[in-house]
């Protein structure tokens, strides 16, 4: 007897059928297309040599209601019982909009705007005020740092365009109850006319029905603070010392020294016997470039980890002064040495800083390394060599070959716990990613295995046959029980 864990049944419309095979034996015919349990007997048992039993022409119906993770099915054989997990439920869903600043709005407002006994409360709020994080949808790098000062201030990054404040932007910005706004980036990025705009902008309370009054009567305006530097480099130094050394987060991983998340040639940094890990760490990514620091963007705000950007020949004079302002004492590199040259990482090391690389082969594999990162707990020797995420909405999937949609990834899924990874394209899942996708979808990381994803933009960021090959990946086909004694 073959029977399905939960509520599955055997699709009643199915034929299935068993065959036997080996010591002579004969079987009779399969029973219970319809219910949870099929059963066959067994007429003839084998003798001399044991007998393989096939099932085939199975198929299972899953209720919509059954929650994401495996089916089982347990076999029951003469005396004795054993359990395989045929496949799993993968469930899936798109967070979009008709633009990437729509796209950035929805996830926003995903937050939500909670009250109680007439106080605001809610993710976007510290002590009762409710922030917002600005930067342009024009370009990257702004938004990739603005996750650190996101995490800092518990809120989300918005975008919105150069040329005007979108009015999408506004209306979250109403709807969510936000009082300050923080700026990042300079007037090409954020223009002048557009902090006017914003400081124009009545206040509302959450839900976005009732203006605020100040403290003298009429409306409370939104309070702007604008944040940046000359160039994407000073920008994010700027953005990494708003807080102070005292808010950079620490990390304690001394099992990701020696190479364990590099596949590339480049430097594996400090080596593992004279690593000093667990105190002050930032990441490091190239500026010119958005995949390695999109794809990290969730572990800085998770771990309040300030995104420092550099060029790829020598490291830029901006990150050096926010390693030493901040007394950072450990560097997560992101890349490559295409991206990241081994003579950043040295200058890092001349620094005094504990540096390991996280790279791969290309954008999709150093995302997927990470991903590995977040979710791994310790090694076979029991050292730390990963942050121990519980992926609480499994991945947040978004398209390695553009930047928009991701832009406003970090609080949505560092909350959460969720590691970002990154297709190929819109159509194409890639070898790295469907890979990471087999083994967490079966073995796991850390113990955690993934079945959902979220995926970023609508079906020209993110394909619906992409959505339904990454599902594929995650599950399970032509399970076996493998060799039962009777």
């Amino acid at each position: 007897t073959v029977t399905l864990g939960g509520t599955s049944t055997f699709d009643k419309a199915s034929t299935p059928s068993v065959s036997a095979s080996g010591g002579g034996a004969v079987v009779g015919k399969v029973t219970g297309a319809g219910t949870g349990a099929l059963s066959f007997p067994v007429t003839t048992a084998s003798s001399g040599t044991p007998a393989t039993y096939t099932l085939s022409g199975l198929a299972v119906d899953v209720p919509a209601s059954a929650p994401a993770g495996p089916v089982t099915a347990t076999v029951a054989y003469g005396t004795g019982t054993a359990t395989v997990q045929l496949f799993s439920v993968i469930t899936s869903q798109r967070i979009f909009g008709q633009t990437s600043v729509d796209t950035s709005a929805a996830l926003f407002e995903n937050n939500g705007c909670p009250s109680a006994g007439g106080i605001n409360i809610g993710p976007l709020s510290i002590g009762g005020t409710r922030n917002a994080v600005l930067a342009t949808s024009d370009s990257f790098p702004d938004a990739l740092s603005a996750s650190y000062l996101a995490s800092q201030l518990n809120t989300s990054v918005l975008v919105t365009p150069t040329a005007a404040v979108a009015q999408t932007t506004l209306t979250a910005l109403r709807l969510e109850g936000v009082e300050n706004v923080f700026v990042v980036g300079g007037p090409l990025a954020i223009s002048a006319a557009d902090i006017a705009t914003l400081k124009a902008t009545p206040s509302y309370h959450c839900g976005g029905l009732t203006e605020r009054s100040s403290l003298i009567g009429g409306a409370q305006n939104l309070q702007v603070t604008q944040i940046y530097g000359q160039t994407q480099y000073g920008t994010a130094e700027q953005v990494a010392e708003y807080a102070g050394a005292g808010a950079v987060g620490k990390v304690n991983v001394p099992g990701a020294y020696g190479g364990m998340y590099n596949d590339t040639t480049g430097s594996n940094g400090t080596t593992a016997a004279t690593a000093v890990s667990g105190g002050r760490t930032a990441i490091l990514a190239v500026g010119t470039n958005y995949p390695d620091a999109m794809a990290a963007s969730a572990m800085a705000y998770n771990e309040k980890l300030p995104v420092l950007l550099t060029g790829t020949s020598s490291l830029a004079p901006e990150a050096e002064a926010a390693i030493v302002n901040l007394g950072i004492q450990q560097v997560i590199v992101m890349g490559g040495p295409l991206a990241i040259s081994d003579n950043v990482v040295t200058q890092l090391m001349g620094l005094g800083v504990s540096t390991f690389r996280i790279a791969g082969n290309d954008d999709t594999d150093t995302a997927q390394l990470l991903a590995q990162f977040e979710l791994n707990t310790t090694n076979a020797s029991g050292v730390t060599d990963g942050l121990g995420w519980t992926d609480t909405n499994g991945l947040v999937v978004t398209r390695g070959d553009y930047f928009t949609d991701a832009l406003s990834a970090s609080a949505y899924a560092g909350q959460s716990e969720t590691p970002i990874v990154l297709t190929e394209n819109p159509t194409t899942v890639g070898t790295y990613l469907t890979g990471f996708l087999n083994t967490a979808g079966t073995v796991g990381y850390g113990g955690h295995m993934v079945y959902s994803f979220t995926a970023l933009g609508g079906s020209l960021a993110i394909a619906p046959a992409t959505m339904t090959a990454i599902a594929d990946a995650l599950a399970i086909a032509n399970p076996t029980f493998g060799s039962l004694p009777v």
